[in-house]
């Protein structure tokens, strides 16, 4: 896998913190994911089972196993979430 990385895609929020519901109407992006497997040339300080924010593009959408993947560089990291 080199410098690639396989992101579990998380789903968006449907409620915030506070509880206020959003409506499914509203278009989130979806633009962050746990990692999965990552490539061994990969530099950045990312393990497996972290939770990350990429960028909207950069990542394609594959289907291993009947389950979605997203699978691109890391490059495409934005950063780690807490």
């Amino acid at each position: 896998m080199q410098d690639f990385v396989l992101l579990k895609e998380l789903k968006p929020e449907e409620k915030t913190e506070s509880g206020i519901v959003l409506p499914e109407e509203i278009d989130r992006e979806r633009n962050q994911g746990t990692i999965v497997s990552r490539g061994e040339m990969c530099k950045l300080p990312v393990e497996v089972g972290d939770k990350v924010l990429v960028r909207s593009y950069g990542f394609d959408e594959v289907e291993i196993e009947g389950e979605k993947y997203l699978v691109g560089k890391e490059d495409n990291i934005i950063g780690k979430l807490a």
